[in-house]
């Protein structure tokens, strides 16, 4: 009897996306329907090929109970694992093993996960993760976070992004998550936005808050497709990103409810490999050119750079309505004239502060290519932030914070800051750091005691940006050519804090309410709707001897690649295709019932 089998390549190379449940052609998302709490893992540990010499079964085993205890924390299933070197046939059960087979990878490829599932429902069946042992995997393995990147690959950044495709997720472009496509620093441990994606597939998961609202471009037309973030306020970190559905409608869900957020927009990093589903986006509404990454702003000039700061330390769900998108960053145009003078500019002036209100300042600063050739030896940004009619309670330590963001929003430059008191006194410098795992900290943190003589409440900071090398960037984003933005923007945010019970207290904003929607400012040319494209992948004919294959039993391939290769890619787009399109048919030719992720 001949049964159709129909195969989905994932051709994932140097582009990503925000966490996607992955979607099958019936657009069905994969998930696992164990009727237990557990799902069990079988993991073969010994290392397989040239590029494992410096790994031992021992670190394997130790890297692994990490990966599946951090994901377990974070999933509905306790991730559970057994070590043994005779593992079942792929396809029938749920493994992890190296494999020296090149059939199964591209050039740069680091990891793939099969799945086999059924799209018509979007139950996963099976799932095995595949690590290159291969010579065609010119990275070396290690055992140490801090060396991930380059030639070296931590093993535990592709383990853990593995388990998320095992899970049932895509991939994401939120930074910071397991799921961005490339191995970079500390992506072995899950993020937020994995949580979310997880939430969104497992939804009795989480008791988050929720945002909504519809992303429009010219006229009101919906725009489908369009990456929208929130920002944490008290954090300056992405929370989560999703896509707006084919109506232009989006919900971030599971936010933490006693924080206040950012809406970040964003155009897709990479429509040609996102699942078919996506494959009908637009994103050229800007005389020919896309959109670009914006913050969500109320009407007016001099809103722009003023993002609205939505709260949710009352509301378990805010809909924000109409967010447009738009063709430039919107940054303050007061300010560009004042950069053009090299004059002061005053980022907000705050008229009075109490427990009851605070008039909190949102920033979006600028540095042009010249800027950041120069460095500190150019003119750099002067920020005011004057407190001078805040009142201090003499019994309680109050404390002006001042973040100064360019990671979380896709710029790949560092900061410099000097920071000057009232009487224009140097009081502190803080230039690029270093992280956990030895990344480059681009983020700059100042926290000033404030003082209960309130004309000695303002501050200035003298700002510039730093370059950093392609290595330094791609070790941060896992691709400086896609991950990053064009322009190089940055994100000031200030708050009051004080110290109670041993830790900080950030008391909620409400300088943005009531939220004034984009309906009557909206940017882009109008067009068509775009639609969801169906899913339908390519059908190959198989020959079945026996055993009922249900209708659409698939498997897809999603995986971990390296590109820094000392700057360069490894690979790209036409070795990974071809490279999936070789496991297929090696795939084809065991006449296995499962695809292949890469």
């Amino acid at each position: 009897m001949k049964k159709i089998v129909a195969f989905l390549i994932f051709t994932f190379s140097i582009q990503a996306f925000c966490y996607v449940a992955t979607r099958t052609e019936y657009n069905q998302k994969l998930h696992w329907e164990s009727r237990s709490t557990s799902l069990d893992i079988y993991v073969n540990p010994v290392p397989e090929g040239y590029n494992s010499t410096s790994i031992t079964s021992h670190d394997i085993q130790t890297i692994m109970n990490e990966v599946a205890q951090s994901w377990s924390a974070v999933s509905p299933y306790s991730l559970d694992v057994s070590y043994t070197q005779n593992l079942p046939s792929l396809g029938t059960g749920k493994t992890v093993r190296f494999s020296s087979d090149s059939s199964y990878f591209g050039s740069g490829v680091l990891a793939v996960t099969t799945v086999s599932h059924s799209a018509s429902t979007g139950k996963i069946y099976s799932a095995d993760i595949l690590v290159n042992g291969s010579a065609s995997n010119p990275n070396m393995f290690t055992a140490d976070k801090s060396v991930s990147g380059g030639y070296y690959a931590y093993i535990g950044d592709a383990l853990s992004h593995e388990i998320g495709h095992f899970m049932g997720l895509g991939h994401s472009d939120v930074f910071g998550s397991s799921m961005v496509f490339s191995v970079f620093k500390g992506q072995h441990i899950p993020h937020s936005d994995d949580k979310a994606g997880l939430e969104d597939l497992y939804s009795h998961l989480g008791t988050g808050g929720t945002i909504s609202g519809s992303v429009i471009t010219g006229n009101g037309i919906q725009v489908f497709g369009a990456h929208v973030q929130a920002i944490s306020y008290k954090t300056g970190k992405a929370v989560a990103g999703v896509f707006s559905e084919s109506d232009g409608t989006f919900t971030i869900k599971d936010l933490p409810k006693n924080d206040s957020y950012l809406i970040y927009v964003l155009p897709p990093r990479g429509i040609d490999n996102l699942p078919v589903y996506y494959q009908s986006i637009q994103t050229r509404f800007c005389s020919g050119r896309s959109f670009v990454p914006s913050f969500y702003t109320k009407c007016g000039a001099s809103e722009k750079g003023k993002p609205q700061v939505i709260s949710l330390e009352s509301e378990s769900h805010v809909s924000i309505g109409a967010v447009s998108v738009r063709c430039d960053e919107s940054v303050n145009p007061s300010y560009l004239y004042s950069k053009v003078q090299q004059a002061e500019y005053e980022v907000q002036r705050v008229t009075r502060f109490n427990k009851d209100q605070l008039m909190g300042a949102t920033h979006v600063g600028y540095f042009s290519s010249e800027e950041i050739t120069k460095e500190n030896l150019g003119s750099g940004d002067e920020l005011v932030i004057d407190f001078t009619e805040y009142n201090v309670e003499t019994d309680t330590n109050y404390y002006l914070n001042i973040k100064l963001i360019t990671k979380e929003i896709g710029s790949a430059i560092g900061l410099y800051a000097h920071l000057y008191d009232y009487n224009d006194n140097l009081v502190a410098t803080k230039d690029l750091g270093y992280g956990s795992f030895n990344e480059r900290e681009t983020d700059l943190e100042f926290d000033l005691l404030l003082s209960t003589n309130s004309l000695e409440n303002r501050y200035k900071i003298k700002l510039f940006p730093r370059d950093l090398s392609t290595n330094e960037a791609n070790e941060l984003f896992a691709s400086k050519e896609v991950m990053t933005n064009t322009n190089a923007t940055y994100l000031m945010l200030t708050s009051v804090k004080y110290f109670q019970n041993g830790v900080y207290q950030t008391y909620a904003l409400k300088n943005s309410f009531p939220y004034e929607d984009n309906y009557y400012c909206t940017e882009g040319e109008a067009t068509v709707t775009a639609r969801p494209n169906a899913l339908n992948s390519s059908v190959v004919s198989s020959e079945s001897s026996g055993g009922d294959v249900e209708q659409g039993l698939n498997a897809m391939s999603c995986g971990t690649i390296d590109i820094d290769q000392d700057g360069n890619s490894s690979g790209g787009m036409m070795s990974f295709t071809l490279g999936a399109l070789l496991a297929l048919l090696f795939g084809l030719a065991r006449r296995k019932s499962n695809d292949f992720f890469v």
